[in-house]
C-alpha cells in the first residue's frame, strides 16, 4: 500500500471529517467492475466527494453532480494512485452515467441492458488503442484520443452497410502514475464524441496497466438482408472506395516528426484524429456493393482482404484517387511516391467496396464521392505484389 501523503488542500477548500462508507462487496459502475479494495490513501484525504446518484434522482440532481464534479476534480488534482480507484469510478459516473437512446440499464448495475428493435440482427465490433502501438504520450492529445477510438469502432459498424449504433462499452488499463488532469481530459473527449456521434457509454472495465490502453465495443442493429459481408466480390466487379486516402497516415507522420507541424499539415494532422465513420456512405451502399471493409491499414492489405475473402483477384488503379494539395506537398517534403503511399498508407478508416459495374453510375448519382479503384478478375487471390501496409504482427 503506498505512503505517500495526501495533497495538502487549499484553504478555500473543505475537508470531509468523515471518510465515504466502506464499499460493500464490488464497485459497480455498468460494466466497471472492480472488486472490493480499501484505498487508504483515498479515505484519509477525501476532499467533497459528491454522492452516488440514484435512480430517483431527477436531471437537476445530475447537474448538481456533474457541477460537485467538476470541483472535486479541482481539488483532487494529481495522478490516479492519489485520486484512488472510487475516484475514479466518481468522475466516470458523472461524465458518462446518463441514461439515453438504446441503453437501458447503463452504469450502475452488473452489466448494460441495451433495447435491440423488433427483427434485427445485433451488430458488434471491437478496436483497442495501445500505447506505443497507436499512440505515444509525448504526441497524444487525450480528449482527440477518446473521440478516435469512438470513431475507429463506429467506421467498423458503417463498413457493415445499413447499420444503426446502440451504444458502446469502454475498457481503460491505466499507469497509477497518470496524471489525473490527463485522465479528465479523456473522459471529457469521451463524453462529447458520445453526444457528437449519439452513441451512449454504457458500461466498461478499469484495470491498472504497465501501459497505458483504451478499448472500446460498439454494439448495433441492423436488417440482416442490408448487412454487406467482405466475401461476396464477383469476376467483372469494379473495386472503388470513398473517403480520404493517404491523409491520416501522413498527419500521423507530422505527429511523430518531434517538431511543430507546419501550418499546410494541420488538415492531415486532423485527419489522423478525427476519422469520419462513413455511415451515409454505408447505408447507400447496402443497395449496391457486393462487398465491403473500411481501409484502416492500407489500400493495398484491404483489397488483399477482399480478394481472399472472395476467392479472387483484385487489379488495383490509382488514377482516379483523390488527392488533397496537402497530400502532395507533405509527399514532396519526404520523397515519396504519391500514389506508393496512397497505396500502403493506413489510418484512413474509408470505406473500400466492390460493385457490379452496370451499377456504377446509378451509385455515382447517390453517392457523387465514390471513387473507382480497380476491378476484380477471376485469379487466385491476389492485389499488388510486394504488399507492406500494416500488420500488428509483420517483422515491420
Amino acid at each position: 500500500m503506498s505512503s505517500r501523503p495526501c495533497p495538502r488542500p487549499s484553504a478555500s477548500s473543505e475537508v470531509s471529517a468523515v471518510p465515504p462508507p466502506p464499499l460493500r462487496g464490488r464497485i459497480e459502475v455498468g460494466g466497471w467492475q472492480r472488486n472490493r479494495r480499501e484505498d487508504e490513501d483515498n479515505r484519509s484525504c477525501w476532499v467533497n466527494p459528491p454522492s452516488r446518484p440514484s435512480p430517483a434522482r431527477g436531471e437537476g440532481e445530475f447537474r448538481n453532480l456533474k457541477r460537485d464534479m467538476r470541483h472535486y476534480t479541482r481539488m483532487a488534482a494529481g495522478s490516479l494512485r492519489d485520486i484512488g480507484e472510487q475516484g475514479l469510478l466518481r468522475r466516470i459516473q458523472a461524465r458518462l452515467g446518463r441514461r439515453r437512446g438504446a441503453v437501458l440499464l447503463g452504469p450502475g448495475d452488473d452489466a448494460a441492458a441495451l433495447r435491440v428493435p423488433r427483427g434485427k440482427v445485433l451488430v458488434v465490433s471491437q478496436d483497442d488503442l495501445v500505447e506505443g502501438a497507436h499512440f505515444e504520450r509525448r504526441w497524444a492529445d487525450p480528449a482527440r484520443l477518446a473521440r478516435r477510438l469512438m470513431a475507429i469502432n463506429l467506421s467498423d459498424l458503417a463498413a457493415m452497410g445499413d447499420v444503426r449504433p446502440l451504444g458502446c462499452t469502454v475498457s481503460s488499463g491505466l499507469p497509477p502514475g497518470l496524471p489525473g488532469r490527463w485522465f479528465d481530459a479523456f473522459l471529457r473527449g469521451l463524453e462529447r464524441a458520445a453526444a457528437a456521434f449519439g452513441l451512449p457509454v454504457a458500461g466498461g472495465n478499469l484495470a491498472r496497466s504497465e501501459k497505458l490502453f483504451f478499448s472500446l465495443a460498439v454494439f448495433g442493429a441492423a436488417d440482416r438482408s442490408r448487412l454487406v459481408l467482405r466475401s461476396g466480390a464477383k469476376p467483372g466487379d469494379l473495386l472503388a472506395g470513398v473517403g480520404p486516402l493517404g491523409e491520416a497516415a501522413a498527419g500521423l507522420d507530422l505527429l511523430m516528426a518531434r517538431r511543430p507541424v507546419p501550418a499546410w499539415g494541420r488538415a492531415l494532422v486532423r485527419s489522423f484524429w478525427e476519422p469520419v465513420p462513413q455511415f451515409p456512405a454505408g447505408r447507400i451502399l447496402s443497395d449496391f456493393a457486393t462487398s465491403m471493409m473500411d481501409d484502416s491499414d492500407g489500400l493495398a492489405r484491404s483489397a488483399r482482404t477482399l480478394a481472399e475473402a472472395s476467392g479472387l483477384r483484385l487489379e488495383v488503379n490509382l488514377d482516379e484517387a483523390p488527392v488533397s494539395p496537402a497530400l502532395r506537398r507533405w509527399c514532396a517534403s519526404r520523397g515519396k511516391s504519391l500514389r506508393e503511399h496512397q497505396l500502403r498508407g493506413g489510418e484512413d478508416y474509408g470505406l473500400v467496396f466492390t460493385v457490379p459495374p452496370g451499377r456504377w453510375a446509378a451509385l455515382k448519382r447517390r453517392l457523387p464521392g465514390a471513387y473507382l479503384l480497380g476491378r476484380a478478375v477471376a485469379g487466385r487471390p491476389r492485389t499488388v505484389p510486394g504488399h507492406s501496409s500494416f500488420e500488428h504482427f509483420g517483422s515491420k
